[in-house]
């Protein structure tokens, strides 16, 4: 299948103050897949270890904000400017802590660009001589440019969290042969600035902060995968310089294992010339992306021949404009609300470039007419979450506050809709019950002259007993909904309740007190489904 041409897209100019990161000897622990932020706004945190003479190592986090994300001020004269409030910590396994707190400039030069889902701050902060092998790091950060007053109250400023486990990485005191630092991810980076792709070259002090890519998302936004490493003689055990091994093995595989690509690079052509040099050297890899789908990637690097260490990380290959302005609260949510079992499961474990590609698989397999441009079942399920948000009580990080938007996403609009805000007798309540229990019962609203239904006219002696405990318990409730499909509903994808029989009835109720309906009863579970 042919891939629509490509728009490369420049990345956002990088936050100043920025801490230059360095490659020297001892980028130890890099993580596999960037943390993503818990909170008001999205961010990705990477991490690498920097070793020290004195044993101990220099944490430093890299950090990617997105400019749709954050707020931004006009100051006269000097563009767009933002204020970000962040406090990194590290407690360690004795309870050691390390913090530092920093209020950060932020730049974005014209409206378009504090606008652009695919434009980025980017800034680094750093803790020094931490000792120990594993803590938990957190980094908190508060968006001090938002505007703090709405409706004459005082607001709370827009904050998110990204917390993760430490763990110090392999020591170059530990490998026998070639020690592989892990790989910093870079975008756009000149080649004038960097050696020939998977050459070797003495390490530079430092690499220019604004190709720092930490959120390492490739394809739309950035078409070549770039990544810098170091490579120096290990330390451990007693080797001569011919132990050092000459070549080394890069692969790119997908996730779900259906595309690998391989590459080899001789990366010492003299072992003793390499150790004579002082045993160390930085490498530069590139990869054109346009061939990948999109998904999630693993990106592998090892010796292959001799000895030494390897590592393995993570990057996204994201190809749709959609995914890219999407906020990732939305994208949770979505998976979340359509996805089960074991797709739930694969979705939750995922990043978010492969939580896209995995919606999209889903949406595909259920698409009602492939030959329109467009999904027709996808679209009305963002119609039916727009119409949630607005008149059914709204979504949670990840289902509907509302059992009645829940039913809602799933089923579409009832057939027949009776309710009561404020109920005017229990006979009114129980003939909404009674009539969950029995689809031919008529509707009735107000007081009725008839007994209520004794064990013997009822569906089962438990039904009875049901409803007898809820006309006692009728002071609880402030409201009551009944919502009638005569068929089955308008369902979008196999769900709960997507194969009964004809003839749903759902009884939601909400009691003193409370804003949202709970479904209280349905005859769903009479037919094979269980309640969700």
């Amino acid at each position: 299948m042919s891939r629509p041409r490509r728009v490369r897209r420049r990345l956002a100019p990088v936050v100043l103050p920025l801490l230059l990161l360095t490659l020297l000897r001892g980028d130890a622990a890099a993580l596999v897949r960037p943390w993503e932020a818990a909170g008001d706004f999205q961010a990705q945190l990477d991490v690498y270890d920097r070793e020290r003479l004195d044993g101990a190592v220099d944490v430093l986090a890299l950090i990617s904000i997105p400019n749709t994300q954050l707020a931004f001020r006009q100051a006269w004269g000097e563009g767009l400017q933002g204020r970000l409030l962040s406090r990194l910590e590290l407690i360690t396994e004795a309870g050691e802590t390390f913090a530092r707190t920093d209020t950060l400039e932020l730049r974005a030069l014209r409206r378009e660009d504090a606008r652009a889902p695919n434009l980025y701050q980017v800034f680094s902060l750093d803790l020094k001589g931490v000792r120990g092998p594993y803590g938990t790091l957190t980094c908190t950060l508060e968006d001090l440019a938002w505007n703090r007053s709405g409706d004459g109250r005082t607001l709370r400023a827009p904050r998110t969290v990204i917390e993760g486990a430490w763990v110090r990485a392999e020591s170059l005191d530990d490998v026998r042969g070639l020690y592989l630092h892990p790989p910093v991810f870079l975008s756009g980076a000149p080649r004038a600035l960097l050696p020939e792709a998977g050459s070797v070259a003495p390490p530079r002090r430092r690499i220019l902060a604004e190709h720092l890519h930490p959120n390492r998302r490739y394809g739309l936004e950035q078409e070549t995968l770039q990544v810098a490493f170091d490579i120096e003689r290990g330390r451990y055990g007693d080797h001569g310089p011919d132990d050092v091994p000459a070549t080394l093995m890069m692969q790119v595989l997908a996730r779900d294992l259906d595309f690998v690509h391989r590459d080899t690079l001789r990366v010492v052509e003299d072992p003793r010339a390499f150790a004579a040099r002082g045993g160390l050297a930085a490498v530069t890899w590139e990869m054109d992306v346009n061939a990948l789908p999109p998904g999630a990637y693993q990106l592998s690097c090892g010796p292959l021949d001799g000895f030494g260490n390897s590592w393995v990380t993570e990057f996204d290959v994201i190809w749709s404009p959609e995914a890219m302005a999407r906020p990732a609260p939305d994208l949770w949510l979505q998976g979340n609300l359509v996805l089960a079992d074991k797709e739930l499961e694969e979705f939750r474990a995922a990043g978010p470039a492969e939580q896209e590609a995995l919606l999209a698989q889903f949406w595909s397999r259920h698409d009602p007419d492939p030959s329109t441009r467009f999904n027709e079942a996808e679209h009305e399920f963002r119609r039916r979450m727009r119409h949630v948000e607005r008149y059914l009580g709204g979504f949670g990080r990840s289902r509907a506050l509302d059992d009645r938007g829940y039913i809602y996403l799933l089923l579409g609009e009832p057939d027949e809709r009776s309710q009561e805000v404020v109920p005017r007798d229990t006979e009114s309540f129980d003939s909404a019950v009674e009539q969950v229990y029995d689809r031919w019962s008529p509707l009735r609203f107000g007081s009725w002259d008839r007994p209520l239904h004794d064990a013997a006219q009822s569906n089962t002696l438990q039904a009875d007993r049901e409803r007898r405990e809820r006309l006692q318990s009728m002071d609880r409730y402030k409201g009551w909904e009944l919502w009638t499909y005569q068929n089955k509903g308008e369902s979008l994808f196999p769900n709960a309740y997507s194969d009964t029989a004809l003839g749903l009835r759902f009884m939601f109720v909400a009691r003193l007190a409370e804003s949202v309906y709970t479904l209280d009863n349905t005859n769903a579970h009479d037919r094979g489904v269980s309640n969700q």
